[in-house]
């Protein structure tokens, strides 16, 4: 398969290397900065659109920065051509004019969000009682899960940032309170013909929902727990249970680059199960050197948290052993019970 992957941020790159070593024939269009030179053959602004026509699938793995107008902003340049790509029969999944601007423009998404009934968390700011932040993130393929972000969950959004060092995903069904509440949006997307991955951040209280941001995208990288087999990966930890049933609980931690001066070679790293990559390229004046300060989210499923930690553990240890300086940071989940009661409304 001829697959164009045009990632307007360096972001996913590693997804289209995992699928050019399945056999595809990928080209790579990043037009922002150096993440995945050397690693894939390369597009350029004058040659992308051209092979983009001719190709079996066309990705687009972020959301490109929009253009801002005297009283607000419309979407880019490259979007638009994606568009275009789709209208004329092109195989397409990523963002489009419209949900590249319900993503970066709050006055366009403030007015959809009243238009669909949603509420959107109130100026003021003011604290309300046993407030839970998640996101809501329904894959191409239907497939709906709760995702809790490193920083949401740990340390009450003062925690570490770098890479999301771990996000923990639950699938949810899709009649709970939760996705009908947001029905109207997903209905509306998909009659625009939106295929990508839809994120929605909420807060929840015992009575209501409400609506941070919404990115139509892949979210890193707790969206690795979603498609082992796009990646095509022997290696991927998840698991079904003895009873037959799919494992539920999900867990997607960053391997990091924590010493800048330690050798950073790639070999090995790309091979990680839900490596993408993030600030990493060849170097042709270094040789094989590679550049970044994470590669990727190990993944592991199963039926409880202390089982996929355990998972994740063991995975990790072995793939920094004889890696000086690259490490990750594995959380407790001693804070989650309190959130997790209060979801239950919600996802049951």
């Amino acid at each position: 398969m001829r697959i164009m992957w045009v990632s307007p941020h360096g972001d996913g790159w590693g997804i289209a290397y995992r699928l050019r070593q399945a056999g595809h024939k990928v080209v790579l269009y990043n037009p922002k900065n150096k993440n995945g030179a050397g690693y894939l053959p390369q597009a350029t602004d004058a040659t992308w659109y051209d092979l983009a026509k001719k190709s079996d699938l066309l990705v687009c793995d972020g959301t490109p920065d929009s253009s801002h107008t005297r009283r607000s902003m419309e979407a880019s340049d490259l979007v638009r051509a994606l568009a275009q790509l789709k209208h004329d029969g092109v195989p397409y999944t990523g963002p489009l004019p419209t949900t590249e601007l319900l993503e970066n423009d709050p006055r366009y998404l403030a007015k959809h969000c009243a238009r669909l009934a949603i509420r959107m968390p109130v100026a003021t700011g003011a604290t309300m009682p046993s407030l839970v932040r998640c996101t809501l993130t329904i894959s191409p393929a239907g497939e709906i899960y709760m995702v809790w972000r490193y920083h949401h969950l740990w340390g009450n959004g003062n925690g570490p940032a770098i890479g999301n060092l771990a996000d923990l995903v639950f699938r949810i069904r899709y009649d709970c309170e939760l996705v009908k509440q947001l029905k109207g949006l997903t209905d509306f997307l998909r009659g625009i013909g939106f295929n990508g991955y839809l994120n929605v951040a909420v807060r929840l209280t015992e009575e209501r929902l409400e609506v941070e941001s919404i990115a139509c995208r892949f979210l890193y990288p707790a969206i690795f727990c979603q498609f082992p087999d796009l990646l095509n990966s022997t290696e991927h930890l998840g698991s079904d249970s003895a009873d037959g049933q799919h494992d539920t609980i999900r867990l997607a931690v960053s391997l990091l680059r924590f010493d800048e001066d330690s050798p950073a070679e790639a070999k090995g790293l790309t091979d990680q199960p839900g490596f993408f990559g993030c600030e990493m390229h060849l170097d042709p004046e270094a040789g094989e050197r590679s550049h970044g300060r994470f590669v990727g989210a190990i993944v592991a499923s199963g039926p409880t948290l202390g089982v996929v930690r355990d998972k994740i553990d063991r995975h990790l240890r072995s793939a920094i052993k004889g890696r000086p300086g690259w490490g990750y940071l594995l959380p407790s989940f001693h804070s989650i019970s309190p959130d997790y009661e209060a979801l239950q409304k919600w996802v049951s």
